[in-house]
């Protein structure tokens, strides 16, 4: 692909680096923007499900504490106990029927107002024939229910019986219902149950009411698992189908979770009601959730291809005005290839293919003076090297004399002339160096000490010298001849200058870093900040050898390297020399 792409125009290039970068920002934008929406619009959509299921929750336990109120109105009403203890030991029909009014009426009474079908009291040993009304019956009758086994273990809690049918007789009849059941004493013995009756169909019309999902369920379960109310009518009274997930449900007062229901991806939402041991559990398909993502979705890829329709047509004409004049620009650059300097130099905007126009007109206008420079600056090189040579012939025919007069003293026993004329032979070989550029640090250090030696016996040992050089730096290499022209500066303009005609030069190097350091002082006159700016910038005082040691440095490793002087008038100079550490090859 990359290749194909390297062999098309530079059109194309364009069109399609333009197209590319756009459909990525625009497809990175809207996968942003399509995740940050989706995560906004999943928690708006959650939060309006747990308000419906808040919502819910609190409106079935204000129905179901309707219940709870009138058990215990019940169960703490003594009259209650008194008229269920006339009423059980009373033998005679019209007493016992004035007695079972009472008590219904009573019963009557505290149900009113509230959403309870039916109040139902259990008492033992009841007479009570089913000629009488439904509302006193013989606790007999509901001791083999499963429910009353749990009940009894309880020892006298409220327990809510899970949803079943009952059959009121004539005129209720079968009715689906659910039951909240709890002893009632008096003077601490039980004296029956009372049972408070509660249509199933009153917690249905709740839960369809809140309108929780179009395509989900909305249940409600108790601790062992048994469906008390569902939209589903079909499910209630069963035992719930999401068994595995039951402990977790009934553990927590509320949670959600992502589950499968019937192999979709669904989000199911958990709610304790409270005073029960009920769950409402609801559970919605993650499509249902995010159906308004997809709408979203579909807006934003029909505004996505209008976008490319738009850029393409827009980096099509942006491509053809670039190439167009890029491609001008070509053809006046192969003419000029081909020798001819007759082109049109019309710079036609000030972007930067106009920089570009601009600069290759001042290229072609100044080429020739270009092509003459080299030519005049490789004459120049030539020269230099010329008298390069010729400056090393002269010390090379003085090392020779040297030797041959040394060969002559030493045959006529003139030891001062041989000692001084021995060690101006060496100074003169060390400079030679074969004509190499790079010398050891210790060839240097020999060089001056050299160096010092004859100025020495010029001056009767005048000049005191102390050496400290750190022997790791001796095998490195340097530039060669960069220290002795700070000696002499130092002897000849620093301490001969001096009202004494004696002093002392100290010598130390040391290993900076990556860096060697070499520090030359003296004790000479000093000097003024102006005439260290000349001997560095000028030919002054005879300082040409100084300002040609700082540039040889430069130019050989750099300007961060070279010389830098410190000096006071009266006490003396110190310069210090850099170069970078460089082992010998």
């Amino acid at each position: 692909m990359l290749k194909k792409l390297s062999k098309t125009t530079l059109r194309n290039k364009i069109l399609f680096s333009y197209l590319g970068l756009i459909i990525f920002v625009v497809v990175f934008a809207y996968v942003i923007f399509f995740l940050k929406t989706s995560e906004i619009l999943l928690t708006h959509a959650k939060s309006s499900t747990w308000n419906g299921i808040n919502q819910a929750a609190e409106f079935i336990n204000y129905k179901l504490s309707g219940s709870k109120d009138t058990s215990s109105i019940i169960y703490l009403d003594d009259e209650f106990g008194t008229l269920v203890n006339q009423f059980t030991k009373e033998e005679e029909d019209f007493s016992k029927y004035t007695v079972y009014n009472q008590l219904t009426k009573k019963l009557t009474a505290v149900s009113m107002g509230r959403d309870n079908y039916s109040v139902r009291l259990y008492v033992n040993g009841s007479t009570i024939t089913p000629n009488y009304s439904s509302k006193i019956k013989d606790l007999s009758e509901i001791e083999n229910e499963i429910w009353y086994e749990e009940f009894v273990e309880e020892r006298g809690s409220i327990i809510w019986i899970p949803t079943y049918d009952y059959d009121y007789g004539y005129p209720m009849g079968k009715q689906t219902i659910v039951s909240l059941a709890r002893d009632v004493y008096q003077n601490g013995r039980r004296y029956g149950v009372v049972v408070v009756d509660i249509l199933e169909r009153t917690i249905f019309d709740i839960l369809k009411e809140v309108s929780l999902t179009k395509k989900g369920s909305v249940t409600i379960v108790d601790s062992n698992g048994l469906i008390i109310s569902s939209i589903d009518r079909e499910i209630i009274g069963g035992s719930y189908t999401e068994q595995h997930l039951l402990p977790e449900i009934i553990s927590s007062i509320k949670g959600e979770i992502k589950v499968d229901v019937d192999k979709t991806s669904s989000m199911m939402f958990y709610r304790k009601i409270p005073n029960t041991d009920w769950n409402l559990v609801v559970t919605i398909p993650m499509s249902e959730i995010i159906q308004e993502t997809t709408s979203l979705t579909q807006f934003m890829i029909m505004i996505l291809v209008i976008i490319v329709i738009i850029t393409s047509f827009i980096s099509l004409k942006i491509s053809n005005n670039v190439t167009h004049r890029l491609e001008k620009l070509s053809k006046n650059m192969l003419r000029i290839q081909n020798d001819e300097w007759d082109i049109d130099k019309t710079v036609d905007s000030g972007d930067e293919i106009g920089d570009l126009q601009r600069s290759f007109a001042y290229m072609v206008e100044n080429m020739q003076i270009l092509i003459n420079d080299k030519y005049q600056s490789e004459i120049d090189i030539k020269q230099a090297e010329l008298r390069a040579l010729q400056a090393q012939i002269n010390p090379h025919f003085l090392y020779n004399i040297l030797d041959m007069i040394n060969w002559m003293a030493m045959k006529h026993g003139a030891d001062d002339i041989n000692y001084i004329v021995a060690k101006l032979a060496k100074f003169f070989r060390l400079s030679l160096q074969s004509g190499k550029e790079m010398v050891r640090v210790e060839d240097e250090i020999e060089h001056i000490m050299l160096y010092i030696d004859i100025q020495n016996k010029r001056f009767k040992n005048d000049i005191k010298t102390i050496i400290n050089i750190d022997e790791t730096i001796l095998p490195y290499q340097t530039i060669k001849l960069i220290l002795q022209p700070l000696i002499e500066n130092a002897i000849i303009h620093g301490i001969m200058e001096s009202k004494l005609k004696s002093g002392v030069v100290k010598i130390t190097g040391y290993l900076e870093g990556k860096d060697i350091i070499i520090d030359i002082e003296d004790d000479g006159i000093g000097m003024s900040q102006n005439l260290i700016d000349s001997i560095l910038n000028t030919s002054v005082n005879g300082s040409y050898g100084v300002r040609n040691v700082n540039e040889r440095i430069k130019l050989k490793f750099g300007p961060q390297y070279g010389l830098v002087y410190e000096s006071e008038i009266g006490k003396g100079t110190r310069v210090r020399v850099s170069f970078p550490a460089i082992k010998t090859g």
